[in-house]
């Protein structure tokens, strides 16, 4: 009777240390499959848009303006600075591989924005060249008149401005806002365009001021933004509180030149730049100033 219950004890204790046994093994597989790395099977988020391929740069041209919108082999420029800056610019331009340019769009007729414009049409194709009204202008000058010549006759378009009109550039959408012809003051009679890049939103306002910024209001145009070429180079004139309240750019860029004798820009301008929220970008402390988007994020980088 003792052997027998002897072999019934041993029998029990070899069973329990099979289920201890199994119970280890079972942790140590879960263990084991916790620290395992998860190979991630899900959709990698691709860049909205490309840095390399797809940017709109505000270029140093000194005292005026000239912006490049570049998506991959496709160019447009808005104005093109100042006479004296001309090959500068358009050596810029093809040091930044534009070969031809499929729109050039000219605020209005002031010298800081077109005075470039021969010297690019002599350098470049150009398909599109878009003009303000210059029946309208107090200063027609003999430049916008050849640079019409030498477009038209290579086969260009050449076309005065109205609100509505829209261009592709490449990924680049660029519309003409409103162009105030009526306007006495010629800077108030500048050309506003809108671009859009990978979902962000690039204002360009030439030299208007608070005339052309409260009309924009009156008529109920959507000119929301993340990135305002701030009007006439930082003027006290433009930018006012009621237009910035309702453009609330991210950032604002000011094409300006060292020194200048118009001391542009003006601290009440800045001054209404900052309590709208925006950073504030100056080509003559930063150079060119580029802006692309990556995986939907707006970045800017500056080159002097």
């Amino acid at each position: 009777m003792s052997r027998s219950k002897s072999d019934k004890q041993t029998l029990l204790m070899m069973l329990l240390v099979a289920i201890i046994v199994v119970l280890l093994i079972i942790i140590l597989a879960l263990a084991l499959k916790k620290q395992k790395p998860k190979t991630d099977n899900s959709p990698k988020v691709q860049p909205t848009v490309l840095a390399e391929n797809d940017y709109i740069a505000f270029l140093d041209v000194g005292q005026g303006d000239g912006a490049l919108l570049k998506s991959g082999d496709t160019s447009a420029v808005i104005d093109n600075g100042r006479p004296e800056g001309a090959a500068a610019f358009c050596e810029k331009l093809k040091n930044l591989g534009v070969s031809n340019i499929k729109t050039m769009l000219l605020t209005h007729n002031h010298d800081d924005h077109m005075g470039g414009s021969e010297a690019v049409s002599n350098a470049f194709d150009i398909n599109n060249l878009i003009l303000p009204d210059l029946s309208k202008s107090g200063s027609p000058t003999r430049i916008l008149g050849t640079v019409s010549n030498t477009v038209s006759s290579a086969g260009g378009n050449v076309q005065t401005a109205k609100s509505g009109m829209f261009y592709d550039i490449g990924n680049i959408k660029m519309t003409v806002l409103c162009c105030y012809y009526q306007n006495s003051d010629e800077n108030e009679r500048s050309i506003i365009t809108l671009a859009e890049l990978g979902g962000k939103r690039f204002l360009f306002t030439g030299d208007a001021g608070k005339q052309a910024e409260s009309q924009m209001i009156n008529d109920g145009i959507d000119f929301d933004c993340d990135v305002l070429k701030a009007g006439h180079h930082g003027s006290r004139g433009a930018s006012s509180a009621q237009f910035l309240a309702l453009c609330t750019p991210e950032y604002a860029v000011i094409s300006c030149g060292a020194g200048n004798q118009y001391k542009h820009p003006h601290e009440e301008a800045l001054s209404r730049l900052i309590n709208a929220g925006a950073e504030i970008l100056r080509t003559d402390q930063s150079g060119d100033i580029t802006f692309y988007v990556l995986e939907s994020i707006l970045k800017y980088k500056t080159q002097k």
